[in-house]
C-alpha cells in the first residue's frame, strides 16, 4: 500500500498523509522534546487526525513546486564558510571577554525560556490556523 506525505499551505506543524483513499493529518509539533531531541519522534507516539471531507483535503494541500534548473549556490556558500573563519581567526582573540559562571547560567536559562515561548506561540498559531479549516477528531 502506497503512502504520500505532503506539506500543508503555510503550516509547517502538520503534514497531510494519504494512505490509499484515506487522508490523515500528522502533528509534528505536539511536544517540545521532539524538537530538542529529534530521535524522540520515533520513540513517542504522534497524533494523527483523520480527514473525511475531500473539499477540506483540497484546501489543505500545498501546491507542488516545480524546480527550475539553475546553477547551485552550494559551492559558493561552502567557500565562504571556509574563507571567513580563516580570515577572522586572528581577530577573535581581541574579542575574548571573560564572563562569570552565574551570568552564563542566566543567559542560558533566558535563551532556553525564549525558545520554549516561541515554540509554544508558533504551535498555537498553526493549530488555530488548521482548526479554522478543518474539524479534527483525535486518533492515536
Amino acid at each position: 500500500m502506497k503512502a504520500k506525505i505532503r506539506s500543508l499551505v503555510k503550516n509547517p506543524r502538520y503534514r497531510l498523509l494519504q494512505i490509499g483513499d484515506s487522508h490523515y493529518l500528522m502533528d509534528f509539533g505536539g511536544q517540545f522534546w521532539k524538537i530538542v531531541f529529534p530521535f524522540f519522534t520515533w520513540i513517542f507516539p504522534n497524533y494523527i487526525y483523520k480527514v473525511k471531507d475531500e473539499e477540506t483535503v483540497k484546501q489543505l494541500k500545498a501546491p507542488i513546486k516545480k524546480r527550475e534548473k539553475q546553477g547551485s549556490w552550494l559551492p559558493l556558500y561552502a567557500g565562504i564558510g571556509v574563507i571567513i573563519p580563516n580570515l577572522a581567526g586572528s581577530i577573535v582573540d581581541y574579542f575574548d571577554i571573560h564572563v562569570p559562571f552565574w551570568l552564563n547560567v542566566v543567559l542560558l536559562i533566558l535563551s532556553l525560556l525564549s525558545v520554549a515561548i516561541l515554540f509554544q506561540t508558533f504551535n498555537q498559531r498553526y493549530g488555530k490556523k488548521l482548526h479554522q479549516i478543518v474539524r479534527v477528531a483525535i486518533m492515536l
